[in-house]
């Protein structure tokens, strides 16, 4: 499978953490398929952690991950906002197209 830039990663999944990313800096870590994927995880491990019936290691290790993802998941809609257009009416009556970042400043 690839994610949202081309790039392959593997499908193992543990417990909403990539078992492969236990001790990997935030770099290293495995990006999920989709920004879908992402939020989905993120939920997950905010359920677990917010149960407090996880040994503190394993929390550790999943809040990194969490933080990773959350950090994926801002990128990607950074990236998106730039390439987005909103319609804008304009002194005639009608619509124009401008970028969004043009509305916001």
């Amino acid at each position: 499978m690839q994610n949202l830039f081309g790039e392959k990663k593997d499908d193992e999944n543990i417990d909403g953490v990539k078992a492969n990313n236990k001790g990997k800096s935030k770099s290293e870590m495995n990006e999920p398929k989709s920004f879908e994927q992402a939020i989905a995880e993120l939920e997950e491990i905010v359920q677990k952690l917010d149960s407090g019936e996880i040994p503190l290691e394993e929390s550790i290790v999943m809040f990194e991950r969490a933080q990773f993802l959350a950090k994926w998941c801002r990128d990607i809609l950074d990236k998106i906002e730039g390439k987005l257009k909103i319609l804008m009416p304009d002194n005639e009556g009608g619509f124009s197209v401008e970028p969004m970042d043009e509305i916001n400043s």
